[in-house]
């Protein structure tokens, strides 16, 4: 049987990039902090372009009056992620036109969110709610 090194090479490089990836891009260090047992409750956009410390990703995101629950979709094995409007430093619109909004964490500061189309106008939509609450 004859072992054709150049596939087997390929083949680990892609399977040490996706494991690599979360840790690169920071979703390790916000499913350390703000990990989720279960995908959140309320209204979901199932198909988000968006990005997370420059890194592109598709995710299924949630907007609820609690949080914003995030779920990367191409990752399975990874945790879906919670996190409370409490614990957001700032939820802005990113481009006047785009519907998109840039996120970021307290106790994540290093892991900017970006999400794109009506996710991002709905996170923009509750964390301006909850603002106005507290």
């Amino acid at each position: 049987m004859r072992i054709d090194w150049e596939v087997a090479f390929i083949a680990a490089a892609m399977v040490a990039l996706v494991r690599l990836l979360p840790v690169l891009d920071g979703r390790s260090s916000l499913a350390a902090r703000y990990r989720s047992e279960r995908a959140a409750e309320g209204d979901a956009f199932r198909l988000v372009w968006g990005r997370v410390r420059g890194v592109g990703v598709w995710a299924s995101v949630n907007a609820t009056t609690a949080g914003l629950g995030i779920r990367v979709l191409w990752l399975p094995w990874h945790p879906p992620v919670f996190i409370p409007w409490s614990e957001m430093v700032y939820c802005v619109p990113a481009g006047p036109f785009s519907g998109s909004a840039r996120i970021l964490c307290r106790h994540a500061e290093s892991v900017p969110i970006h999400l794109v189309g009506r996710a991002g106008r709905a996170a923009v939509a509750e964390w301006v709610r909850h603002r106005s609450r507290c």
